[in-house]
């Protein structure tokens, strides 16, 4: 294991008597831990997969982020001149789009029901529902 000194911040319940200790960080394959020397104390940390990430990041989105990409949008639509917005509407290279963000696991959850919905009325969809029932009856039978 590579190991390397560092300085590692401790302090008391409610972030009270807060200071920096000696101590390592040790790297392992995919995984790296850092231990405090006085407290003979370790955490343990990984990366996590790509899924978890996003998974994260999606809970994170706040009204606050919602309201802020607003107001920039606002802004720079006001600093712009006429003659600038269409030639944006015009090229078909600009894809600028100010309000994209990675979307919240209850919209995923939204649009998920909407197309459950929407589809429920198409017959190829059924098609493909009965099709998976028949090729299920058929894998299980004698």
């Amino acid at each position: 294991f590579r190991r390397f000194p560092g300085k590692g911040q401790v302090s008391r319940r409610g972030f009270k008597d807060h200071r920096y200790v000696e101590g390592q960080m040790i790297l392992f394959d995919k995984q790296f831990s850092f231990v405090w020397i006085p407290t003979k104390h370790h955490v343990l940390f990984h990366r996590p997969s790509p899924e978890m990430t996003l998974k994260l990041l999606r809970n994170t989105i706040s009204k606050e982020d919602e309201i802020e990409n607003m107001r920039n949008h606002i802004c720079r639509c006001f600093d712009m001149d006429l003659s600038t917005a269409i030639a944006r509407q015009q090229d078909p290279s600009f894809t600028d789009e100010p309000l994209r963000r990675i979307t919240t696991q209850e919209e995923l959850e939204e649009a998920e029901k909407r197309v459950t919905e929407a589809n429920r009325g198409n017959i190829f969809y059924q098609m493909s529902k009965w099709r998976k029932y028949i090729d299920q009856v058929l894998d299980n039978s004698p």
